[in-house]
């Protein structure tokens, strides 16, 4: 049976548990406030299952914005070719210049979106400190 206050204990394990505290350093804290320890055992598991599943959730979208990324370079490398030839697009200076950007920059997001969202999806958030940083 849960006690009354469930809810208050679930949301600060809850905040706990995304900000990277221990199990254990998490548990002590709150046995000795004199909560139940099935309580606090229940409060954990609930808070860790949500924390995969917004991992899960953010590697999935940074893999959707890593795609998004290849996509763009194709494009853009596309039209880099488009202004070579006998039917060939002409661009002023500052859209040759974004062009060249964007090929160096969108191989980066995309490598870096597929890396964090792959480390998101298959760590699990193991061997992180936090569910809230960047990387």
């Amino acid at each position: 049976m849960l006690s009354p206050n469930y809810p208050r204990l679930l949301s600060d394990v809850r905040t706990r548990v995304f900000l990277g505290d221990s199990r254990e350093a998490i548990r002590d804290f709150h046995l000795k406030k004199g909560t139940a320890p099935e309580d606090i055992d229940s409060a954990i598991a609930e808070a860790l299952r949500e924390r995969r599943t917004y991992l899960r959730h953010e590697g999935i979208w940074d893999l959707f914005f890593g795609f998004a990324c290849a996509v763009g370079f194709l494009t853009v490398a596309w039209l880099w070719r488009a202004q070579e030839g006998a039917h060939a697009f002409q661009f002023g200076a500052k859209v040759a210049a974004l062009i060249l950007i964007a090929q160096v920059a969108f191989p980066i997001g995309f490598l870096f979106f597929l890396g964090r969202g792959l480390l998101r999806l298959f760590r699990n958030g193991r061997e992180r400190r936090s569910a809230a940083d960047a990387g």
